[in-house]
């Protein structure tokens, strides 16, 4: 599927006399087709990826689960707000809710990218060995193997540090 994009900055929030006041939000809701259908024999998983790329004064969150009555699972660790920039996934059998509502007296940007991929669920091994350090365990596999590359290099420094002391 080709990538779609929702765009807004007319969103308000504003008190005030009803002739003044105005009150916006958006819920989205995002179903993928079924997965029965995309033909997968790779061993790979569609999924529903969305991306916030623009958030100016707006409350965003979004969900797992077909429609606003169902959708609870969270996407985001601990609920909270996306990152702009950073790709969100799901399974496309699951479906996404997105909420949006705007900040108070201020004026606001919105925007974000939703599209269907497929995903290979690559092991830590795997990611290592090819230098691929994307997906949903990508940040975690980098961090590790920068850690442990820091304490090897330690190691080799004291080792190499006792050896010139020993000698002189």
């Amino acid at each position: 599927m080709t990538q779609q994009a929702v765009y807004s900055n007319e969103m308000r929030y504003k008190e005030g006399r009803s002739a003044k006041r105005e009150y916006d939000s958006c819920y989205y809701e995002i179903v993928g087709p079924d997965p029965s259908t995309l033909n997968l024999t790779d061993g790979s998983e569609a999924r529903i990826y969305i991306e916030v790329s623009k958030m100016t004064n707006m409350n965003v969150y979004i969900y797992g689960g077909p429609d606003r009555f169902s959708a609870t699972e969270q996407i985001t660790k601990g609920n909270q707000m996306p990152v702009t920039g950073r790709n969100y996934s799901i399974p496309v059998s699951k479906g996404v809710l997105v909420v949006a509502y705007p900040n108070q007296e201020v004026d606001t940007e919105f925007e974000f990218k939703y599209w269907v991929d497929t995903f290979n669920n690559k092991s830590w091994s795997d990611m290592l060995t090819t230098w691929d350090f994307t997906g949903e365990d990508g940040d975690m596999v980098f961090l590790i193997f920068c850690i442990t590359a820091a304490i090897v290099l330690i190691i080799v420094m004291c080792c190499l540090f006792c050896c010139c002391k020993r000698c002189m």
